[in-house]
């Protein structure tokens, strides 16, 4: 496939992310001698391929960073940092940035929040976070925190955002026996994607080539609640928000401009996990469609996960699915993997993980963008990572 050659960034619009980083900076640098630092450290070297000629493995959707047939480790690798400044027990800031391969290190600002406590329970943040749709959300990128190399896309892939940027609040308690947590936004989000490689399934209206895509999430609203009991935490989560995709040049792919300037929808996700010394078994469900018909087919999107830990190693499996009904013919997509991993805890910061996943398409994937972690009928996958901290 001919590549074309990628046109200028559009100027981005100044996001509260954006525009409150400089304060932040400024805030610690004006009481640099009062501040108190802390930071964190994370890292993942990752590689894999596809152990079938012509077979795609989309394994985040979120950066289009697919492996084929060869082994590659510039998919997957990342390494990031969170530092947080205190300047006392009320305020408080975070930022924390990411540098992946799969976008030839650029740095992503995933955190940029000025915090205010408004109690040791409860604060509330205004700038940039991460979206909070999913129980990894909060450190989605820190692969030492779970046990897979990647949460399953079937549903963490679903979201083209990985941030919103607003007011954020925070909050827990103990009700009855229970643990409660609370989380929310209000916001703006946006994901630009430089997506020319064929290996990737992003499709634009101009035939067939891969162009620069930028999308976007306005009167972004989330609330989460996760509670937990002994070994068990329940929780849900619902997202609303009206979305657009544009072309660099400002045309619009995403809803077509006859039917609007927004697709408005809906999420939906629950939340299920039983863990003690020696098990584990989590399972999440989302659901996502649009609340004017005919504008977005409705997605469904689960897996159920489970190991057990045997000192080091964590053995576990993973059965995942996606599906999309298409609204004017009525036919069903669906998207089915296996994944058989295992994880050794090396020391303290380390973890080293070795995956293998079967994947299985039904229905016409051809018109698919965000449905499959494949690209084609189905692709078998081996990873590797290590996982770590600092």
């Amino acid at each position: 496939m001919t590549r074309i050659a990628k046109p200028p960034k559009p100027r981005k619009p100044p996001t509260p992310g954006r525009l409150l980083l400089p304060a932040i900076l400024a805030l610690c640098m004006a009481e640099a001698a009062a501040v108190d630092f802390s930071y964190q450290g994370f890292g993942t070297v990752a590689a894999g391929r596809t152990l079938g000629a012509g077979q795609y493995f989309l394994a985040d959707p979120v950066r289009f960073a697919a492996y084929d047939n060869e082994w590659s480790a510039a998919k997957e690798s990342r390494i990031g940092l969170r530092v947080r400044g205190s300047l006392n027990d009320t305020w408080s800031a975070t930022v924390q940035g990411m540098s992946t391969a799969s976008e030839q290190g650029r740095i992503e600002l995933q955190w940029a929040t000025i915090n205010y406590n408004l109690n040791p329970d409860w604060s509330v943040m205004l700038g940039r976070r991460q979206e909070a749709l999913y129980y990894y959300s909060d450190f989605a990128g820190v692969g030492y925190a779970y046990h897979w190399i990647r949460p399953p896309p079937e549903i963490y892939g679903i979201s083209p955002f990985s941030s919103v940027d607003g007011l954020h609040a925070l909050g827990k308690t103990v009700w009855a026996g229970w643990r409660w947590q609370f989380s929310g936004s209000v916001g703006y989000s946006e994901n630009q994607r430089y997506s020319d490689d064929s290996k990737t399934y992003f499709r634009t209206t101009s035939g067939g080539q891969y162009e620069s895509a930028t999308t976007i999430g306005r009167q972004r609203v989330d609330a989460q609640v996760l509670a937990s009991y002994d070994n068990w935490t329940l929780g849900a989560t619902v997202s609303s928000l009206d979305y657009r995709r544009v072309l660099s040049d400002g045309r619009q792919i995403t809803p077509s401009p006859a039917r609007g300037d927004a697709i408005p929808a809906l999420y939906y996700a629950l939340i299920g996990r039983w863990e003690n010394r020696h098990a584990f078994v989590i399972g999440e469900a989302a659901y996502v469609h649009s609340t004017q018909d005919g504008m977005l087919n409705p997605i469904y999107a689960g897996y159920v996960s489970t190991g057990a830990k045997f000192g080091m190693w964590t053995p576990h499996f993973t059965w995942a699915a996606n599906g999309q009904r298409r609204e004017i013919s009525q036919s069903i997509q669906r998207s089915f993997s296996q994944t058989v991993g295992l994880r050794a805890d090396v020391s303290q910061h380390a973890a080293l993980k070795l995956e293998y996943t079967r994947n299985h398409v039904k229905g016409n994937v051809d018109n698919a963008q965000f449905l499959s972690p494949a690209r084609v009928r189905g692709a078998n996958v081996f990873s590797a990572a290590v996982d770590f901290t600092f």
